[in-house]
Order: C-alpha cells, then sequence, then structure tokens
C-alpha cells in the first residue's frame, strides 16, 4: 500500500509543483532558455538511466519502482517544454501514470501477499494457473508501454511528437529510451508464460487467482487506464 501511495499520490505532488510553481515564474521564455537545455539534458538521461536499471532488475517491484521514475522523467520533459501541447501531455501522462502504477503495484502486491516472493522467474507459467491476475498485470504493463487506446498513450503522442520538433537533438535518445521500455516490459509479461519452474518450496499446488474484492480493485483501475 505505502508503494502504491508513494507511485500514485506522492509523486505527482512534485509535478504538480513544476506545473503550479515553476511554469508561471519561467513564463517568459527569455528567463527559461540558459535552463532548458540542462533540464532537458537531464530528463533524458534520467529516463534512459531508470529503463537500464528496470531491465536489469530481477526483484517485480524494483522493476515497477525504476519504470515509474522513467515516466516520471518523460512527464516532466513534457512541462518543460514550455509549450501548451507538450504541457497538455506532460499532465495528461502523470495523472494517467497514476493509475497504471498504481494498478503495477496492486498486482505485484496481490502475488506477494499469496507467497512472499518478488523474483521475476518465481511467476513464471502463472499465466496458466491465474487468467485474470494474468490479464489485469498485462493490461497495466501495455498502458505502462503505452500502446494506443491507453490514457498513457495520449499524453506520450503528445509529448514525443513536440519534443522532435523542440529538441530535434533529442530524437536519438528518445528512441533508445522507447526500446530499453519495451525490454523491460515484456521482460515483465514474458515471464507469465511457459512453463512453471519448480523452485524450492513452490506453492505451485496451492495457486489461487484474485479473489472478488481484488478483481474489483484491478477493474477500478482498468477502466480509466
Amino acid at each position: 500500500m505505502g508503494s502504491v501511495i508513494l507511485a500514485a499520490l506522492l509523486l505527482k505532488l512534485g509535478s504538480y509543483g513544476f506545473l503550479r510553481y515553476m511554469l508561471p515564474v519561467f513564463k517568459d521564455p527569455a528567463n527559461f532558455e540558459m535552463f532548458m537545455p540542462i533540464a532537458t539534458t537531464l530528463c533524458l538521461i534520467s529516463v534512459i538511466f531508470a529503463a537500464v536499471m528496470a531491465i536489469s532488475q530481477s526483484d517485480l517491484k524494483r522493476i515497477v519502482a525504476y519504470s515509474s521514475i522513467a515516466h516520471m522523467n518523460f512527464s516532466l520533459l513534457g512541462l518543460l517544454s514550455m509549450t501548451d501541447r507538450a504541457i497538455m501531455g506532460g499532465t495528461i501522462l502523470f495523472v494517467a501514470h497514476g493509475f497504471v502504477s498504481a494498478g503495477l503495484f496492486f498486482s505485484v502486491g496481490f502475488m506477494y501477499d499469496r507467497y512472499h516472493q518478488r523474483d521475476v522467474l518465481y511467476y513464471r507459467g502463472l499465466a496458466s494457473v491465474a487468467p485474470i491476475w494474468s490479464l489485469a498485470f498485462t493490461l497495466f504493463n501495455l498502458a505502462n508501454l503505452g500502446v494506443p487506446l491507453s490514457f498513457n498513450f495520449l499524453g506520450e503522442f503528445l509529448i514525443f511528437t513536440e519534443l522532435i520538433n523542440i529538441y530535434y537533438y533529442a530524437v536519438p535518445l528518445l528512441i533508445i529510451a522507447l526500446i530499453v521500455q519495451v525490454g523491460y516490459t515484456m521482460k515483465l509479461m514474458l515471464t507469465m508464460f511457459g512453463e512453471v519452474l519448480a523452485f524450492p518450496q513452490s506453492p505451485q499446488l496451492s495457486w489461487s487467482d484474485l479473489s472478488i474484492h481484488e478483481t474489483v480493485i484491478a477493474l477500478l483501475l482498468i477502466v480509466p487506464t
């Protein structure tokens, strides 16, 4: 629950602070010219670094946490662009990320409460024994990736198309970030399929799917996503 509150609410307070207090201060583009390239470069580096850290982890919770850092930096890129379309995209993205990150942390928490294990390989083959959880987890991951028809896609599309016009030199870095993002998303999703691994003390014989109230929580997050 602590991770859900942190990712879905507290991180967004930082974004709101930039939106509410920083943008009016730097409303004149002339005052922002010296700061903008430095801030943009730091955000791009943070996006790539967080995405690489996410793909190198084996802990489910750490993967989701690092992916949250990458997405919030991408949202901040939109806010720092000082254009209406990108600011709108950054605002949409950090609101959408509140639902998606909450859903991902809830999904990891559901399994951890049962089996006290967060290793990615531990849940290999789970799609065959927990289809409801696997479907919800897949939908959250696809939204986190920013596929079309997801709330995240709208924000990322506005940011990406605007950044291409403003920071054309940053396009290669943006493409690298998107490729690595696909990598850790596939790492999370593909572990649910395949043959169930025989881990020591593995509770394979007692796998259980989401309960009714857990399914309701997942639906409440999936619908806005």
